[in-house]
């Protein structure tokens, strides 16, 4: 949904909420920490597993600078 610095998820902003009223993450500042020990990549399809994986490949050397960026580009 557009927002005034970009777009914005009202299901992600609940979904985070929920974990972190259940301590499975906590929330800083700057970021959020995944605080349980809980391993779910372990609990997911192989396809749905290679989909996160490809994700991380290619957006795991952005920073918060360079995917604002990105966003602003591909969804102006």
């Amino acid at each position: 949904m557009p927002y005034k610095f970009g777009c914005f998820s009202f299901q992600a902003n609940a979904d985070l909420s929920t974990l972190k009223k259940y301590g499975i993450i906590s929330e800083s500042e700057k970021f959020w920490k995944k605080e349980d020990e809980a391993n779910y990549l372990n609990e997911l399809k192989v396809e749905d597993k290679k989909i996160i994986n490809d994700f991380k490949i290619i957006y795991a050397n952005k920073t918060s600078d360079d995917l604002i960026n990105l966003t602003y580009k591909k969804y102006p």
